[in-house]
């Protein structure tokens, strides 16, 4: 009788990494258009095989194809608070169909009823903050006392008071004690969660990245507003909370040097009060002729605009809440291969000193002036340094190496409530 030969022993195959399911919950109303909701998670995750179910309020016909969507449409201020009651009601539903962890962004008592939920069901539950909100509810009170008196301001001012100390204690009492791991926007914010008590190891900033679709679209032909005058432009918010009378005030001292020079704002603000606010000063420093604001623009238009602009503004005001962030701005304006001068401010002079390709300078109106002077006066220096920095971006801000961290840091935090084998993890700190 023959004897079958023993089969080969096969080598030992890697592992597969394990398939993770996250429920993730959104401040943001859908569709969100942050590139670090947008395609970190809608995008860049479920390519490393992290699906994503969102939960949020807004336009429940908005597409999300990065996992299921549980979306509660809302329209207004009040629709929106009963949505967040349906959610939370929802939420003990959500939390038991499959996910392998609960991720909350921004949120206060729904991030701690999501807490206790996923908790109670023995799954473990993570927490991002792009920004400290109740520092900045707070701060928006004394803002508000600045610009205006009365009964109303002192009604409005009332109310961020309340929501930003409510924030505060269920952040501190009940969130932040209550998470598996934290995502810090920014390396000085992941400072401030060590501050107040969260260990380091359960700490992991993400800084904002850059959508490496921008490096190699093609380019939109310049508009044709922007023929026959040298730009200097601006990408973003315009609410007086962040300043913009000093890039306003900078530019009128920089028209008395260069006389070919003209001001590009795209965007706006979210305060009705603040658009005819910043009308009026354009007016009264003569410079309606020079300043060409757009509002806010589509995406792709609002990049060609900037692509057209010889240098780039970055501007961000110090303090508490702004010294936590990580501005998008930037790191979107060197992927445009637009120099950036930007402000002193911890996240954008760690890039600067990291990638290259601007100008860091003092968030007054005598040294942005000095600076857009400056660079200005070398513009093929310039150019030349920012496709150098261009070149650094996918490494040091892309969104796929963004997600390899977030994946791995998601997949350890569920390995250790025994959810997954566990995954090397190598990098707790953002370079």
């Amino acid at each position: 009788m023959l004897m079958a030969a023993p089969m080969p022993t096969p080598a030992a195959a890697a592992p597969a990494v394990p398939r993770l399911r996250v429920l993730y919950l959104t401040r943001e109303a859908h569709p969100c258009t942050r590139p670090d909701v947008q395609v970190l998670f809608g995008r860049e995750l479920p390519l490393l095989d992290v699906q994503v179910d969102l939960v949020a309020v807004g336009d429940s016909d908005a597409d999300w194809t990065a996992g299921e969507r549980h979306v509660f449409p809302a329209r207004g201020r009040i629709q929106r608070l009963l949505a967040h009651g349906r959610l939370a009601m929802a939420l003990p539903k959500l939390v038991e169909q499959g996910v392998d962890l609960v991720l909350a962004r921004d949120l206060f008592w729904l991030a701690a009823w999501a807490s206790w939920l996923a908790h109670r069901r023995g799954k473990p539950f993570a927490y991002w903050m792009s920004l400290p909100f109740p520092q900045f509810m707070i701060g928006r009170r004394h803002e508000l006392f600045r610009w205006s008196r009365g009964p109303l301001a002192w009604a409005q001012g009332a109310r961020w008071l309340l929501k930003g100390l409510v924030s505060r204690a269920l952040l501190h009492r009940v969130v932040l004690p209550g998470a598996d791991h934290v995502f810090a926007q920014s390396d000085r914010m992941a400072e401030y969660f060590c501050g107040k008590g969260v260990p380091p190891d359960r700490v992991t900033p993400v800084p904002m990245g850059v959508d490496l679709n921008i490096l190699t679209e093609p380019r939109a032909p310049r508009p044709e507003l922007l023929q026959g005058r040298r730009w200097v432009g601006y990408l973003g918010a315009l609410e007086r909370t962040r300043q913009p009378e000093l890039i306003l005030q900078a530019f009128a001292v920089l028209r008395q040097r260069v006389s070919d020079v003209g001001l590009l704002l795209v965007g706006d603000s979210q305060e009705p009060a603040d658009r005819p606010w910043l009308q009026g000063l354009i007016v009264s420093l003569g410079l309606q002729s020079h300043v060409l604001h757009t509002g806010w623009l589509a995406p792709a238009e609002a990049r060609a605009h900037i692509a057209g602009c010889e240098l780039a503004l970055a501007t961000y005001p110090r303090g508490e809440v702004y010294d936590m962030a990580s501005p998008t701005k930037i790191v979107e304006y060197l992927a445009l291969g637009v120099p950036a001068l930007a402000t002193a401010h911890p996240d954008q002079d760690a890039l600067l000193a990291s990638v290259g390709g601007g100008l860091s300078v003092a968030f007054t109106p005598a040294a942005l002036a000095a600076g857009m002077e400056q660079m200005l006066a070398e513009p093929d220096r310039w150019r030349m340094a920012v496709v150098a920095a261009a070149k650094h971006l996918p490494a040091s801000r892309g969104y796929p190496a963004l997600a390899a961290l977030v994946a791995n840091r998601l997949r350890v935090c569920t390995s250790l409530s025994g959810k997954a084998p566990a995954s090397a993890f190598t990098q707790e700190r953002w370079p």
